[in-house]
């Protein structure tokens, strides 16, 4: 057996990079996916208006405004504020009255022709079907697009996490190669000296 027979081949070299363009196309593929899900998987309503939701689960669920959206065949873009906007959560089944607040963190998006900031919130104490009504008690105002999520910006959070996850784990595997095959093939090659 010669010096050439132990010495790793230059193809993992390529190798490492092959990895390395496999972790972004994970990346840019799960954090597009993913985005595209998590914002799909809002309720939209015209407001004024009204809204039956079926919910899952119960939990606090975010409201937010989208001044830049598109909704049952039409796009709106309205202006960055909604003075007078009244927002009553009430359960279906009982006609029970939810309280809702201000919500809890400012979040806002810009995806895919929408774009939307949080600005209120409720608490669904059990699974069951709730009626959301949006009006402005003090006469008329804009028609305006209103969109209704769970864990919308922790779902982002883990996406972005998992997404950083692949690349890192990708680099690291590409680093491995490399090094390894640097360092066989200099030993290699001084041994043949």
């Amino acid at each position: 057996m010669t010096g050439m027979d132990t010495i790793p081949s230059v193809w993992r070299y390529g190798l490492a990079l092959l990895i390395v363009i496999a972790g972004f196309a994970a990346f840019t593929w799960y954090l597009t996916t993913g985005i595209s899900s998590s914002f799909g998987g809002m309720s939209q309503m015209a407001a004024p208006g009204e809204l039956e939701l079926d919910l899952k689960d119960p939990g606090e669920y975010t409201i937010f405004y989208e001044n830049k959206s598109y909704f049952n065949g039409s796009f709106y873009m309205t202006a960055e504020q909604i003075p007078g906007l009244q927002i009553v959560v009430m359960e279906k089944a009982s006609g029970r009255r939810l309280l809702t607040y201000p919500a809890p963190t400012s979040s806002t998006y810009s995806i895919g022709g929408r774009s939307g900031q949080s600005f209120m919130a409720f608490r669904a104490e059990e699974a069951g079907i709730y009626v959301i009504n949006a009006s402005y008690p003090s006469g008329p105002g804009p028609k305006v697009v209103l969109a209704v999520g769970d864990e919308v910006m922790e779902d982002m959070l883990r996406l972005i996490m998992v997404s950083m996850t692949l690349i890192l784990v990708s680099l690291l595997i590409a680093a491995i190669i490399t090094y390894t095959t640097y360092k066989g093939r200099k030993k290699a090659l001084e041994a043949e000296r």
